[in-house]
């Protein structure tokens, strides 16, 4: 849908940001989870209405979280 941002980043945390609201940044994720740089984010859905649910990374020190939204 568009209404989140994921941001990773090299010092090990998670950002999600609402773009409903781009002119002043809301977080609503921003939680170190990883020791190392995180290398991949994605957004898992739900099907029927298109909500992003959760929030699954991965680091270079293969480590995973998924995280609700």
């Amino acid at each position: 849908m568009g209404d989140k941002i994921g941001i990773r980043t090299s010092d090990g945390f998670i950002k999600v940001i609402s773009t409903r609201n781009i002119e002043k940044p809301n977080f609503l994720i921003n939680e170190r989870r990883h020791r190392m740089p995180v290398t991949t984010l994605c957004f898992k859905h739900d099907s029927l209405n298109g909500e992003a649910i959760e929030v699954i990374s991965g680091s270079s020190d293969y480590t995973y979280n998924i995280i609700s939204c």
